[in-house]
């Protein structure tokens, strides 16, 4: 008897024993589970599809010119020729078309005239010698332009285009004045205080005024793709800008007409970079 009680007791432990051991298999390959990781989806960016930044030089081949009738200053007037830096932004808008805003500062543009003049009197006798006015000025210029492309197609690498722009330019001369020179050749020419050599008899400054004008551009030229985002352009650009009126006779009292320069003619060839941004 005793030794079936112990048997009982001996089987009841290791039926016990093993729904212990099968209950914590169960929760040990819960645990094995494989985790779930969640996908992140990506987008991947194309460059030449968006949006670049652009910066530009250039530098005239001919002189700036505009028209003007203004004492020794008549008819076409050659200004200089101009260097030009050019900041921008823009987007492609598709397959072949372009489009960018642009602000363009021309500097290292001058004016000079000379026109023979009558050298005057002076205690009731004529000053003898050459006598001629000799004008100068300093202009400066800054367009701002909204100006559109159309790329022609790639051929061995290169992408030829032509493009266009309209805006307005503001158009500002400095340092305006008109000396009255006479150039000596005996000690008794020029007046009691001149003499040999270039003498001033007299110097008018003008007051002048800045103003805006109409301006329109038309650019030819090609780009070149250096790396995946950068190009370098390359190309030949005509800016016009319309009237501005420079002096004004209400503030100069030495003159009875407004001088304004009809119209302002740059043409220029130009080199720069265009970054894609996205």
């Amino acid at each position: 008897m005793a030794y079936l009680h112990n048997m009982r007791r001996t089987a009841k432990v290791a039926l016990a024993t093993a729904l212990i051991f099968s209950s914590n298999m169960a929760n040990a390959t819960d645990l094995l589970e494989t985790p779930v990781f969640e996908s992140v989806e990506t987008t991947e960016v194309e460059f030449g599809t968006g949006w670049y930044i652009r910066g530009d030089l250039g530098t005239g081949p001919t002189p700036a010119t505009t028209t003007a009738n203004f004492q020794s200053l008549s008819g076409e007037v050659e200004l200089g020729e101009p260097i030009s830096l050019s900041a921008g932004v823009g987007m492609n808008l598709g397959e072949n078309i372009r489009a960018d805003a642009t602000v363009n500062q021309f500097t290292n543009l001058d004016v000079s005239g000379r026109e023979a003049t009558f050298c005057g009197v002076e205690a009731g006798v004529a000053i003898t010698g050459n006598c001629y006015s000799a004008l100068g000025a300093a202009p400066t210029i800054t367009s701002f332009m909204a100006n559109g492309y159309f790329d022609l197609g790639e051929y061995w690498g290169f992408t030829p285009y032509i493009g266009g722009g309209l805006g307005a330019a503001y158009v500002s001369w400095r340092d305006f004045s008109v000396n009255e020179v006479c150039l000596g050749t005996v000690s008794s020419d020029c007046g009691s205080s001149g003499g040999i050599g270039e003498n001033i008899l007299n110097t008018q400054d003008y007051s002048t005024e800045g103003e805006f004008a109409l301006a329109y551009n038309f650019m030819l030229g090609a780009g070149y793709r250096l790396s995946q985002n950068v190009t370098l352009d390359a190309g030949y650009r005509y800016t016009s800008i319309g009237d501005v009126k420079l002096v004004d006779s209400s503030t100069n009292t030495s003159i009875s007409e407004n001088f304004v320069s009809e119209g302002t003619d740059i043409h220029e060839f130009r080199i720069g970079l265009r970054y894609e941004i996205w």
